[in-house]
């Protein structure tokens, strides 16, 4: 199926971003006992040096280290689910018979694999809040991958009301931030959306259960959805 591995996935993407930023957390800590010992430095030049390297290696850890770890797990997962959601609507498209592929669509992302799965009868119900979720979280990381990190005032809004995975920065401050527990709410969002969009892939339409005259299921929909 075109979603295995990605359930594992999340676990392995948060598990990763929990070690790794622990990993930096202890040499940040590690840090604070050299610091302590700079006391222990009679030469005064020698001690500022000393202070001043630990400074900037603190900067580095804080400030650039931790955000990279964010920003690279959070393409990688996009990156991952953006490529099974595809291949997901080709095995349902061959399964409903459909001469249409992903491909044949001049869409991109997300976006083009939910008006593929419309094209193929998946009800708008599928396409709920953690579907919109990701939707601006895709174009938040659109910027992180094309614009350097750095966002513009189209993207300020859609920041703040993803409030859930990014930070609101200050008002001179472009550069988005990632919260510590934002890879983990991406991932519940796309966990929540593959579970309605595959709630929905086989299930028939108010049409088809009207003329079937009840429930039950249907492994294909009529092509005229």
């Amino acid at each position: 199926m075109a979603l295995y591995g990605l359930w594992s996935r999340f676990d392995v993407v948060q598990q990763l971003a929990s070690d790794m930023e622990n990993i930096v957390e202890s040499k940040i800590n590690e840090l604070g006992e050299r610091w302590e010992g700079l006391r222990e430095v009679e030469d005064e030049e020698y001690r500022d040096h000393l202070s001043d390297s630990l400074a900037d290696e603190h900067h580095s850890y804080q400030k650039e280290w931790i955000p990279l770890i964010r920003e690279s797990l959070l393409l990688s997962i996009c990156s991952s689910f953006e490529f099974h959601l595809g291949r997901l609507c080709d095995e349902y498209a061959a399964a409903c018979k459909s001469p249409f592929r992903i491909s044949d669509l001049n869409d991109r992302g997300i976006k083009r694999c939910r008006t593929m799965l419309r094209r193929l009868g998946v009800d708008d119900v599928a396409f709920g809040a953690s579907w919109n979720a990701l939707a601006q979280i895709f174009e938040i990381r659109n910027k992180i991958a094309h614009a350097g990190g750095f966002y513009d005032d189209s993207i300020r809004k859609k920041i703040g009301a993803r409030s859930d995975v990014f930070e609101q920065c200050e008002e001179f401050n472009r550069s988005i931030k990632i919260r510590a527990d934002g890879i983990q709410v991406v991932c519940e969002h796309m966990t929540e959306a593959l579970r309605l969009v595959n709630r929905n892939l086989y299930l028939p339409s108010t049409e088809n259960r009207t003329e079937q005259g009840g429930g039950g299921q249907a492994a294909t929909r009529s092509e005229s959805t």
